[in-house]
């Protein structure tokens, strides 16, 4: 081979593919007679880690882009749910910076897997529109050989998913939740004032005849707790004072020497105390929009809570189902990024391009399994880690038949298989017509 024949395969195999698919397009080499003399040549021991870097900073900034834009979408719908208590509470924009970092990582956990898909998608759609996967080819780079930097890229997203599901969802929920807490507190402290009636707490009517601003004791005390309205509760005390509990993460109101009187109409109850401890609602603590308490866990407490209490317990079986998806989801992850690579392979210039379709399809169907295996779980009629790992034992098998029959080219075969149910679909419209 001479010198020039080597620079020729070199400059033909590196990054500037765009100008091997323009001289393909206009004929200005002859694809056949290149094809098979690339396929004889030795590569430099260097050229794949060129063509890897490549493809992983055309992967990147797809997948950038996706997240950004999924997440902000994610987070507009979640702030929907808690504007509010936001208005409520009058967080201030340190605050809400706060709030914002704490609820990301539980949004990440599904907005990282379908940005990820997103990003093989689109990197390898757009290679193929513009016939870099053609010249590729041409130059004896196969479709098996553009699989290690998608599977390196999907590793690293599923690490990455794993660290957000497992480690950062947990502390976030917790500090939120300590964060509420403390707004919470601060609010009813300042919505307090002695010899007037404060309706803040969302229910429950206060009303205080003196409060010690240096220690917080209030004196004289009258609550009214109508939370539920057909048994509302009236608290007299001598005095109280409103706590943080941070281990609990709950507010309780500690009164000294006073009564309680509950009941309806047809019955009522008296009773004296000498300490009574009202615990109080805290904003997204309860209600729909509040976590399980073992999504605030880390796995290492889950973990231990399934070795001392089991399968057969409630609590048991939740922190497995709990521990379980954290996994399941990592995995997911990976399998979602690596079944986009065959939907994108197929894509080349003047061919209806369905991959992005096609991805959001299945990104749905998975999250359906995900959560209608979760409710399986909870039931406890099969075996609970099989009915977890269901979904991706599905997408698992699927992807791997996709990459399976890339590998071999067989792309005739994988628009049948994916043209198959449209075709049937048009037929029995075609059939109900005839009828018509």
């Amino acid at each position: 081979m001479t010198q020039r024949h080597k620079v020729t395969a070199y400059f033909f195999e590196i990054k500037p593919l765009r100008l091997c698919a323009f001289a393909v397009n206009f004929n200005l080499f002859r694809i056949s007679k290149t094809a098979l003399f690339f396929a004889n040549r030795q590569y430099p021991p260097f050229m794949p880690l060129l063509l890897y870097s490549y493809l992983l900073s055309e992967m990147v900034a797809p997948f950038l882009a996706s997240l950004t834009i999924l997440t902000a979408i994610m987070f507009l719908g979640r702030l929907l749910q808690i504007f509010d208590t936001v208005f409520a509470l009058g967080i201030g924009p340190a605050d809400f910076a706060r709030l914002t970092f704490y609820i990301l990582p539980k949004l990440m956990m599904f907005s990282l897997p379908l940005a990820s898909m997103f990003g093989v998608i689109l990197c390898f759609g757009r290679l193929g529109a513009d016939n870099e996967l053609l010249a590729l080819r041409a130059g004896g780079t196969g479709p098996a050989k553009i699989v290690p930097p998608v599977l390196i890229f999907a590793l690293a997203i599923s690490a990455l998913t794993g660290y957000f599901s497992m480690v950062l969802m947990p502390q976030g929920l917790v500090n939120m939740k300590l964060l509420m807490l403390k707004l919470a507190q601060e609010k009813i402290d300042r919505g307090i004032r002695a010899g007037s009636f404060s309706n803040s707490l969302g229910g429950i009517v206060i009303y205080v005849d003196h409060i010690d601003r240096d220690n917080g004791q209030w004196q004289t005390v009258y609550i009214y707790d109508g939370r539920n309205e057909e048994h509302p509760v009236t608290v007299t005390a001598g005095r109280g004072r409103l706590t943080a509990d941070y281990e609990n993460l709950e507010l309780v109101l500690h009164l000294q020497h006073g009564a309680i009187d509950a009941g309806g109409a047809e019955k009522m109850q008296h009773i004296e105390f000498e300490s009574y401890a009202l615990s109080l609602a805290v904003p997204m603590s309860r209600g729909n929009n509040a976590p399980s308490k073992h999504a605030e866990m880390g796995q290492q407490r889950l973990h231990e809570i399934i070795a001392s209490e089991g399968k057969t317990s409630q609590n048991g079986r939740d922190a497995l189902i709990e521990y379980q998806q954290r996994w399941s989801l990592a995995v997911g992850c990976f399998l979602l990024t690596m079944l986009g690579l065959p939907f994108a392979a197929r894509t080349a210039p003047g061919r209806k391009q369905t991959a992005v379709p096609i991805g959001i399809a299945c990104f749905l169907a998975y999250y359906i399994l995900f959560s209608y295996s979760e409710t399986l779980a909870e039931q406890g009629r099969f075996n609970m880690i099989l009915v977890l790992w269901l979904p991706n034992i599905l997408f698992g098998s699927l992807a791997l038949l996709n990459l399976t029959m890339m590998g071999r080219e067989s792309i005739s075969r994988l628009e049948t298989f994916w043209a198959l149910p449209g075709h049937l679909l048009k037929k029995a419209i075609r059939s109900r017509k005839g009828v018509q």
